[in-house]
């Protein structure tokens, strides 16, 4: 067998070898995708938050999210809110509410593959007002077992007047009625654009 024969066969078991770990012997890659908006309402010790979550794996082997926290923090405060998810929800079309699903707990993700869920953050150690202004919201992700957080994500909200006055309202009639916010807001969700805006902002020509 030539020289070139043999190198040809080697690299072609190293290309063999590399895929084959690629594909199958691959540790979880696990992600985290926040939706697009956030529900807050008042408790009557508390608040809570209602968050959509995708975890996806992008490797073949299966991946084990352990824990999900939220920490919030107005803008401008000295202390922030952290909690840790209590239940996966789900709504009930017919009384248009939401309610327990699961208690939340360790979730595995099967490779090439995700799981989406409405996680739900209870704080209750006190009430907040939610003034009209700007908020972060820090997401820590713990997966396989890992004493620190495998995935870190910053995202922000904002809260106008008329969201701020409406929670307002809610807490004062005693109501645990939903108000979703956008969450890393960039444009309207509903707005008319010129064509030359529709361009600037989706691409094309």
């Amino acid at each position: 067998m030539s020289d070139v024969a043999i190198a040809i066969s080697i690299l072609s078991f190293l290309v063999s070898g590399i895929t084959l770990f690629l594909t199958q012997f691959r540790p979880p890659k696990l992600k985290c995708i926040v939706g697009s908006t956030i529900g807050l309402n008042h408790q009557d010790d508390g608040f809570s938050v209602y968050m959509p979550v995708t975890f996806t794996n992008e490797a073949h082997q299966p991946g084990l999210i352990n824990r999900c926290s939220v920490l919030i923090t107005p803008e401008g405060a000295s202390s922030s809110f952290y909690i840790e998810w209590t239940e996966f929800r789900k709504r009930d079309d017919e009384k248009k509410t939401y309610g327990r699903d699961e208690f939340a707990g360790p979730l595995q993700v099967q490779g090439r593959s995700s799981i989406s869920k409405l996680v739900w953050f209870y704080w209750r150690e006190g009430e907040f007002n939610f003034p009209d202004g700007r908020y972060t919201v820090e997401v820590f992700v713990w997966a396989e077992n890992k004493d620190a957080p495998h995935i870190r994500q910053r995202h922000e909200f904002f809260l106008d007047v008329t969201e701020s006055g409406a929670l307002k309202n809610h807490k004062t009639n005693g109501k645990r009625t939903i108000e979703w916010v956008s969450v890393d807001k960039q444009i309207e969700p509903n707005k008319m654009l010129t064509v030359h805006e529709a361009a600037k902002l989706l691409g094309g020509k």
